[in-house]
This record gives C-alpha cells, sequence and structure tokens, in this order.
C-alpha cells in the first residue's frame, strides 16, 4: 500500500465511525422525527412484497382475524356468565 494512500485511510475510517455514531445518537435522541418516516418505509415494503411474486410469504389458513369490539366483548360476557 502507498504511503499516501494509507495516510488518507485513517482520517476516513475515524470520519465514518463519527458520522455512524452521530446518525445512531440523533435517531436516538429525537426519535419522534423519525416514526412517521419508518412506519411509511415498513409499509411499502410491505406492499413491495405483497406485490413481488417471489418475495410473497405463502398463505396460512390457520391465520384468523377476531375483530372485537364493545358490542361482542358484551355478547362474550354474557355467554361466560352463563356457564
Amino acid at each position: 500500500m502507498s504511503q499516501d494512500r494509507q495516510h488518507r485511510t485513517k482520517p476516513t475510517a475515524l470520519l465514518a465511525v463519527l458520522t455512524l455514531a452521530a446518525i445512531h445518537l440523533v435517531f436516538w435522541g429525537l426519535p419522534e422525527i423519525f416514526e412517521a418516516w419508518n412506519a411509511r418505509t415498513q409499509d411499502r415494503l410491505f406492499v413491495l412484497r405483497a406485490n413481488t411474486e417471489t418475495r410473497r410469504p405463502p398463505y396460512d389458513s390457520t391465520v384468523v382475524h377476531i375483530d372485537l369490539n364493545d358490542r361482542s366483548l358484551a355478547a362474550l360476557q354474557k355467554q361466560t356468565a352463563t356457564y
């Protein structure tokens, strides 16, 4: 390795480490700024995965959607009270 290239490697590595540390501190110190951005990014990635045939997860019939609201909870409480 040439002397000039070796001279530039240490400051570049130090700059990279300091930059990553600064970014980490910003994300840690101000999370509310990035929450909406993170949520939108995750939504887009799920849409991209669903629209890509090779990345789409297999259908699982054991997963069931259960809709709970006040009326259904009251009905469940009535049923359990009678047992």
